[in-house]
């Protein structure tokens, strides 16, 4: 096996999160992202530097739910390594669905660290204070 295979099972959750951004995105709002009308204007937009900005304001514009807004955003990252994580996508989806207050009750900074942990409710608890505790 080359060091090209293993580079790319460990980024295969950061793809597998883009992916379902974009199809969360359509079920969601019932659109596609329109990305660029051609593939010189996708590969200009890559260049410019300006890809992400134009994902963020469709998004913006298609979706309403702050939290929701917030989900897709940091599943659609450019940048591999800013993307949230395929594991921490579907605890804060299992949380929205839920419509949990431990993530409902966040904005801003605060649900920016919240999902930085994991999306746990218990991040920062001693160990002999969390639910699963074998205390």
């Amino acid at each position: 096996m080359t060091a090209d295979y293993y580079k790319s099972i460990a980024h295969a959750g950061v793809f597998d999160s883009w992916g379902l951004g974009l199809l969360l995105h359509k079920m969601a709002t019932g659109k596609l992202l329109q990305i660029a009308d051609s593939l010189g204007e996708y590969v200009e937009l890559i260049h410019s530097g300006s890809l992400q900005h134009q994902l963020d304001r469709q998004i913006d514009e298609n979706c309403q739910d702050y939290h929701l807004d917030f989900l897709i955003k940091a599943m659609l990252r450019v940048k591999t390594g800013d993307r949230m994580p395929l594991h921490v996508a579907t605890s804060y989806a299992g949380l929205l669905y839920n419509n949990d207050p431990c993530l409902l009750d966040k904005r801003h900074s605060d649900l920016e660290d919240f999902v930085r942990q994991g999306c746990d409710p218990e991040a920062g608890l001693p160990p002999h204070e969390r639910s699963n505790s074998p205390y």
